[in-house]
This record gives C-alpha cells, sequence and structure tokens, in this order.
C-alpha cells in the first residue's frame, strides 16, 4: 500500500513543492491567518483526488472511472506530455505540480485576481484548462447552475482545505451539493481543512 502516511511521502511532496515554486502562484492568506504555500495547496489537491492514497493493499494504482492514476489523478496521455510515470507515486506528483505549471503560469487562469485563480486552477485541474467557462470570475461559475457540478463541488472543496472562508452563498451551495443535511457547513469545513493539512503528517 502506497498512502500519504508512507515513509517516503515527505520526499515525494518535498519534490513537488520544489517544482511548484516555479508557479506564478497568488498571494493569499485563509481564515486561520495563515499564508497560503503551494505545499498547502498540493498536499489540498491530493486529498481532494485521492484522499492520500496511490496504491491499494493489492497493489493496485487508484484509478477514476476516467482511467485518472494515483495520488494527484492523472490522466495517461496527460503524463505522457509531462515526461512522467503516473503509477510512480513521485513522478505522479511531480507531474501533477507541473501541470499545475502550465494552469498558473500560462491560460485562462494566469490573469485572474489572487483567490480566483487559485480556486479557478483547482477547477482547471478538474475540467481541463481549455475550458470556456474558465473564462468566468469564480463567483460567476460556482453560482452558475449550467456548469459542471463537479467542478463547482471540487473549487468549494479546494477552499476548505485551504481554510478560506466560504461566503454565505457558498455555503448554500455547498449544502445543496455535497455537505450532508445533517452537518454544519462551517464545520464540515473545518473537518476537510483539518484532514487536508494533515496529509502527509
Amino acid at each position: 500500500m502506497v498512502t500519504s502516511k508512507s515513509p517516503q511521502f515527505k520526499s515525494w511532496l518535498a519534490n513537488g513543492t520544489q517544482i511548484a515554486q516555479g508557479w506564478n502562484f497568488p498571494n493569499v492568506t485563509n481564515m486561520y491567518g495563515e499564508k497560503v504555500t503551494q505545499e498547502a495547496f498540493l498536499k489540498s489537491i491530493i486529498y481532494i483526488e485521492s484522499t492520500g492514497v496511490h496504491q491499494k493493499s493489492n497493489g493496485q494504482i487508484i484509478t477514476s472511472s476516467c482511467g485518472a492514476l494515483g495520488f494527484m489523478q492523472l490522466m495517461p496521455n496527460t503524463a505522457r506530455g509531462l515526461g512522467v510515470n503516473p503509477r510512480d507515486p513521485k513522478q505522479n506528483i511531480a507531474g501533477g505540480a507541473k501541470y499545475f505549471g502550465n494552469i498558473f503560469n500560462k491560460g485562462k487562469v494566469a490573469g485572474k485576481p489572487s483567490l480566483d485563480k487559485l480556486i479557478m486552477a483547482g477547477c482547471a485541474y478538474n475540467m481541463g484548462p481549455y475550458s470556456k467557462r474558465l473564462d468566468q470570475s469564480w463567483s460567476s461559475f460556482v453560482n452558475d447552475s449550467k456548469a459542471p457540478k463537479e467542478t463547482r463541488r471540487y473549487g468549494l472543496k479546494l477552499k476548505m482545505c485551504l481554510g478560506i472562508k466560504l461566503t454565505t452563498q457558498e455555503e448554500i451551495i455547498a449544502k445543496q451539493l455535497f455537505v450532508p443535511r445533517s452537518q454544519n457547513v462551517d464545520q464540515y469545513a473545518r473537518n476537510i481543512y483539518s484532514y487536508a493539512k494533515g496529509i502527509g503528517q
């Protein structure tokens, strides 16, 4: 089994974080007064994509229904284009970090203001960096009922993972899309934040 609790995970993450230093990364502070770092961002994506599991105990690499693989759920063709083997955990994280370099540094997300850039980068990773919907601001995207539910959910979860407070409207949408009825959105968000922060600890 290969997970974020594996002894080598910290070095794999450190390698990805080093690659991420080349991102044109926005300056955002979360509701806990912490500066959002590239490492925190990578950990959040790993949590959302795979909950920190790369390979199951039976030796199978975690694979989505569309064929995305491992910690960062890289598609085989994407991984090939990035020059990485998605089945190798270190290369999987490195590949995800390289892909985010393309998202943060050029294309539709690159010129957005700080918070929009941060969250829409996650949306671009989820639905592909060329979608016309990425022209929208995060606020209009999350409120757009025609935008993919999965990607709206992704952006909201990313905000939670990074410890960025949801607006009242975002809390309503989160409740509609994925937060269990029995749970308070604020508490749910705090739990998600602590899980993402705990990746690799």
